[in-house]
């Protein structure tokens, strides 16, 4: 019983490593695109965030070649012209989320505008041999905005401050 669940086991192991590998085949895609998004689960654009939002980035590679592969993506970030950060991935897909981390986004130093710069390789599986690559970058602002009353909440509030104070005033006399 034991010879044939490790034989089992050798035959599941090399059908999974040998078998070539399908994933994201249906979809057509020509292009490498790269943008931000606002979740790892959102393909929807944003370019601009409140502080206190984290920014992912968004990176779908073109359709991938035939045969085995796997993904390589490096990408890094800029607030200005100084590195903020870097991830890098390798997968078996040609979509990928990467949180921008190690940051504080509610801190007020790192509003302004971002710059991320990513790359993309597709490798043979086994050898490393790089069956395409290209390379691209993307913008995102992220927006320091500070909460100003509604004129007429003010006016309110100065209304209902002046009619409790002048009640007091003609108590006092």
């Amino acid at each position: 019983m034991k010879r044939m669940s490790f034989v089992f086991g050798v035959f599941a192991c090399l059908f999974l490593s040998f078998s070539p590998v399908y994933a994201d085949y249906e979809q057509d895609y020509q292009d490498f695109q790269m943008y931000t998004v606002a979740s790892d689960t959102s393909s929807y654009a944003v370019s601009e965030f409140e502080l206190g939002s984290t920014p992912y980035l968004y990176i779908r590679l073109p359709s991938p070649p035939g045969g085995l592969w796997y993904s390589e993506v490096d990408s890094d970030w800029w607030n200005g012209s100084i590195f903020e950060g870097e991830a890098d991935r390798t997968g078996f897909q040609s979509i990928y989320h990467i949180e921008l981390t190690g940051h504080d986004w509610s801190d007020a130093s790192n509003a302004g505008t971002w710059t991320i710069n990513a790359d993309y390789w597709y490798k043979m599986l086994g050898s490393g041999f790089v069956l395409s690559s290209d390379s691209g970058y993307t913008t995102f602002t992220m927006k320091n905005t500070t909460a100003v009353p509604e004129p007429v909440s003010t006016i309110l509030f100065l209304a209902g401050g002046s009619a409790l104070f002048g009640r007091r005033f003609i108590r006092r006399k």
